[in-house]
């Protein structure tokens, strides 16, 4: 439950209060693809959003490790791709282990989710990762989507990026891709769609006679331009749609490694890392004439780990994305006047490779949602951290209140100090 403010009144003069966001998309993408929270966990996640005036929740709903919501034309991407054999995923020393693990959202389950949010005036952003990040669909339909089908295949046990990805020169493939998205758009109805993109392994279209004839017949020698090409149809495919139907599409920056002519020029890419630093990928865009969304791996992904104390939690990171170094990051920092106007927004983003309960997401999310929040809402210059930290003290009640599981560090005089948060 949200924080009841009406447990509490005050009163004010007459005053005049000029308000506004800096920007307009004001992001926070959950990663359930590697691991499952449910209903009830995203609809709190949605209080917290709206809380903090946050109002595009970017939900990642496919991943290597799991395929998280019911496609009625293909019911094994949820009877095969949302099932594994673990629980915990398998990294460098650790191994998987052997527990069954599922979960995924019925339709029924995403229009209330949709509603929720909509009630809340935050718009549901939906990623279908394709054609990389596969590997639980791959397994799912291998005659449609692998490479070589004749291999076994099964729902990834590990972190990491898998080679197994969808042969994008496969028509049948190609036709599967945008069923799905036909039954995406009536359910999520903002007129934005996440493709991915990112990571994609070009290992097994170069090994593919496929795929290589489908790259000489476009002309190229990049494999990467395999990715684009298939894009090209899908957004072919939802150009000819009713414009009530019709959307535009995200990705992440990867896609500027191929021929982004084939792709529409509406197209907006979130900028997080690859060859180059975030803001460089941002501006990339923004100079092509792309919209950009800025959601920097480092610090805005609030999965990683916010403190090198040695209690704190396995998570990916070395505890340098704390609090301070959240806020501390300034958005659009350097962009040419002349193409400020490209920028959307900024982003928060939360890969579960290493969270598995809704304990350990609350822990990790809060404070430091409320410092992208802050960045994504108030003027640079009327930003100072010392302020900040001070202010954040007050959320505790509301935390309290709500249920959240929150990271104490900020809320003692030394968050450096393991005796001074256990004593609090």
């Amino acid at each position: 439950m949200p924080y009841d403010v009406s447990r509490s009144s005050a009163s004010l003069p007459f005053v005049t209060i000029v308000d506004k966001p800096r920007f307009g998309w004001r992001g926070f993408m959950l990663d359930e693809g590697r691991h499952f929270f449910g209903k009830d966990e995203v609809k709190k996640v949605l209080d917290m959003m709206a809380a903090h005036k946050m109002n595009r929740f970017h939900w990642h709903l496919t991943e290597d490790q799991g395929w998280r919501i019911e496609i009625k034309q293909y019911p094994l991407l949820t009877q095969v791709g949302a099932k594994r054999k673990s629980k915990s995923l398998g990294w460098a020393q650790l191994e998987p282990d052997t527990l069954d693990y599922d979960g995924f959202y019925t339709q029924d389950d995403i229009r209330e989710i949709v509603a929720y949010a909509k009630d809340r005036f935050i718009h549901i952003v939906p990623e279908i990762d394709i054609p990389g990040h596969t590997q639980a669909a791959v397994a799912s339909y291998p005659e449609i989507l692998a490479c070589d089908p004749e291999k076994p295949h099964e729902v990834w046990r590990y972190q990491g990026v898998s080679t197994d990805v969808m042969n994008v020169s496969n028509p049948a493939a190609v036709k599967m891709s945008t069923d799905i998205i036909d039954e995406l758009i009536p359910l999520f109805p903002f007129p934005y769609l996440h493709l991915g993109g990112d990571e994609c392994p070009t290992d097994k279209w170069e090994q593919n006679s496929q795929c290589r004839a489908q790259l000489d017949s476009i002309g190229s020698d990049n494999f990467r331009d395999l990715q684009l090409n298939f894009y090209r149809q899908i957004a072919a495919h939802i150009a000819a749609k009713p414009k009530s139907e019709q959307r535009h599409l995200i990705f992440w920056n990867e896609v500027l490694h191929g021929n982004t002519d084939m792709l529409p020029s509406d197209i907006t890419i979130m900028a997080w890392i690859g060859k180059q630093p975030a803001e460089k990928a941002a501006m990339e865009a923004a100079r092509r004439g792309m919209n950009a969304i800025l959601t920097p791996q480092i610090p805005y992904y609030i999965n990683r780990r916010q403190s090198k104390l040695a209690t704190e939690p396995v998570s990916q990171g070395a505890g340098t994305e704390n609090l301070e170094a959240v806020y501390n990051y300034v958005p659009m920092n350097g962009v040419p006047a002349e193409l400020a106007d490209k920028y959307m927004g900024i982003q928060a983003n939360f890969w579960s490779e290493y969270v598995i309960t809704p304990e350990f997401l609350e822990y990790l999310m809060m404070p430091r949602l409320s410092a992208v929040a802050e960045a994504a809402w108030t003027p640079q210059e009327c930003r100072d951290y010392t302020d900040f930290r001070n202010r954040i003290r007050t959320l505790k009640p509301m935390l309290d209140a709500a249920g959240w599981n929150y990271a104490p560090h900020e809320f003692v005089n030394d968050p450096d100090n393991q005796s001074a948060i256990d004593a609090d």
